[in-house]
């Protein structure tokens, strides 16, 4: 089990991420792009990686005690705070922060906007 304190203290270790409390519930960011959220109870977040690692822990990880919810949304995953592992929530807020803050030339979102017509 881990707790919200526990989830915050990772969630913030990592380098430019802020907390940003938002409609009952925190959301972390990093350059302007929220990859966690918590819901004001502290017993589910919610953290968008990429497709693969997504498919990874639905498929894989979550067979036995089913931690990890798909969200309507591909490539958001909710996850149930009670039932994983400190370090299973280390490896998706390590993959949630690649997504919103990619290694150089590993971009797998659109980082610039798009010329007016």
């Amino acid at each position: 089990m881990v707790s919200e304190e526990e989830l915050r203290s990772v969630v913030l270790s990592h380098p430019g991420a802020r907390e940003v409390p938002d409609w009952g519930m925190n959301r972390f960011r990093v350059r302007g792009r929220t990859f966690v959220t918590v819901n004001g109870s502290g017993t589910r977040a919610t953290a968008r990686i990429r497709m693969s690692h997504w498919l990874r822990l639905l498929v894989l990880e979550g067979a036995s005690r089913r931690p990890f919810h798909t969200l309507p949304r591909p490539g958001w995953i909710r996850i149930d705070l009670s039932r994983v592992s400190l370090d299973a929530v280390r490896n998706v807020v390590w993959e949630a922060r690649l997504w919103a803050v990619p290694p150089l030339g590993n971009s797998p979102v659109r980082t610039t906007r798009a010329p007016r017509p």
